[in-house]
């Protein structure tokens, strides 16, 4: 298919998803399909998702993915069952951003319905919404196979087990009262106005394992698009694997037992001048300050031919074309494209450029595909070239609990002190590294010092 990576292009521009390179045979079949061509012309492509006609929805059925369970990421369920035993309001509501087949919004109905009989609440509706139509069918329909079924989220198969209707040993129904309590529409957050949310707001938002396929500019747009729907004091649950790369001064991470959400903040909290062009003021936090800066940068375009960064023999110049290359390996990184990853590195190096940045991105490459064996090697020569270098650190410590929990804890510890004493003034060039959020990464490494010392019998003071 000669315009394949074209055609991957105007997806991303319509639905904002990028995907995989191990959907990609599945996206070239979808779009000989619908194009009627083994090497399908890139007008017609354009023609089928500018129109808005029944095919060209028909193809995002086909393509988008639904992969999911009841009650995905169970700790996460955990946690708004302790949120709502403090909630304050007689009435619920509770939003699946992109449902999928419904597993998500069922789930959240049934907490809903705990909380009712509870008496926590008097009453609650669950909004579920997708671009894929056939998704919210079967949703609607409330028919499910035993694949909806995990060992992850059994822990609340009880709530669910009342509402099943057997049909046999492999297919099960929800009851219809239940599915009452859930509005479905068809949505695609880039293109279409969400104002199908209801004027009092979302208490809390489930938006899980959608961001991942979205590139860094597209995540944090939907993210401000959705926030104003969310109640000031709400909630925000993402992927354990997204939440690292969202950043946003209307949301305050928290944590409850080891799990990582979103709070947007209450009205007094928000500093209104935070972009005014007056001196910032002194009570502004230097994590605010970081959040700031890394805003505006994310923002600008690399206009410099050249930049500086300081290394360990003292400042080096990069050139843009070079910058370029690691800007595109971040996004191939983030998007988990790891073959373009891979090749991107590649050519970065073939231009005989050593830096502990590329060093960082060929660990993490081996991270995401679970080699950590290599992770260690390059992890390490990443801080042969900057000891200083935290994000190297800290990967290094996540390869080493897999293997040997009571080394990764000193590491651990040395990235609480670099994060301590200058973890926001590594000199990063523009937009790379952006997503390393100070506080995020602070709190993570403490909690795991904290974990991993309880398994070894560490002390973790020492």
């Amino acid at each position: 298919m000669n315009h394949f990576f074209r055609f991957l292009d105007e997806i991303e521009k319509y639905s904002g998803l990028k995907f995989p390179e191990t959907h990609h045979p599945y996206l070239i079949d979808a779009i000989k399909e619908f194009c009627d061509s083994d090497d399908p012309d890139y007008l017609d492509f354009r023609t089928l998702i500018s129109k808005e006609d029944q095919k060209r929805q028909k193809f995002f059925n086909r393509i988008t993915i639904n992969e999911t369970y009841f009650f995905r990421e169970e700790k996460q369920f955990k946690v708004l069952k302790t949120l709502l035993s403090n909630f304050r309001s007689k009435h619920l509501n509770l939003w699946s951003v992109t449902c999928s087949t419904g597993e998500e919004a069922i789930s959240l109905a049934l907490i809903g319905k705990d909380a009712v009989e509870k008496g926590l609440i008097s009453d609650f509706h669950v909004y579920a919404y997708d671009i894929n139509e056939e998704s919210l069918e079967h949703l609607k329909e409330g028919r499910f196979e035993s694949n909806s079924f995990r060992s992850d989220g059994s822990g609340f198969h009880y709530l669910l087990n009342p509402y099943l209707n057997s049909i046999d040993s492999k297919i099960c129904t929800i009851d219809i009262d239940l599915l009452k309590k859930i509005s479905t529409h068809r949505l695609n957050l880039f293109e279409e106005s969400l104002d199908v949310i209801p004027t009092e707001g979302i208490h809390f938002a489930f938006f899980r394992n959608t961001l991942v396929y979205m590139q860094e500019k597209r995540k944090q747009e939907l993210i401000k698009k959705i926030i104003p729907l969310i109640h000031r004091g709400g909630f925000l649950f993402l992927s354990s694997t997204e939440i690292p790369f969202i950043h946003n001064d209307d949301l305050e991470i928290q944590e409850i037992q080891n799990v990582y959400f979103f709070q947007r903040r209450e009205l007094g909290n928000i500093h209104s001048d935070r972009y005014s062009t007056q001196e910032t003021k002194g009570s502004i936090s230097e994590i605010e300050r970081e959040a700031d800066l890394r805003t505006k940068t994310s923002e600008q375009r690399i206009s410099p031919s050249k930049f500086e960064v300081q290394t360990k023999e003292g400042k080096e110049t990069i050139e843009t074309g070079i910058l370029d290359l690691l800007l595109r390996i971040q996004r191939d990184l983030s998007s988990n494209q790891f073959g373009e990853a891979e090749a991107g590195i590649r050519d970065v190096r073939n231009l005989s450029w050593n830096h502990e940045i590329l060093e960082f991105f060929q660990g993490l490459l081996f991270f995401h595909q679970k080699r950590f064996s290599m992770t260690i090697q390059f992890f390490q020569k990443s801080l042969e070239l900057n000891s200083g270098f935290w994000p190297a650190r800290f990967y290094l410590a996540l390869s080493l609990k897999e293997t040997s929990p009571q080394k990764a804890i000193p590491e651990l510890k040395i990235v609480l002190q670099n994060l301590e004493n200058n973890g926001s003034n590594l000199s990063f060039p523009p937009g790379l590294l952006d997503e390393m959020d100070v506080k995020y990464y602070r709190i993570l490494a403490s909690n795991w010092i904290a974990r991993l010392s309880l398994l070894t019998g560490e002390d973790m003071n020492a």
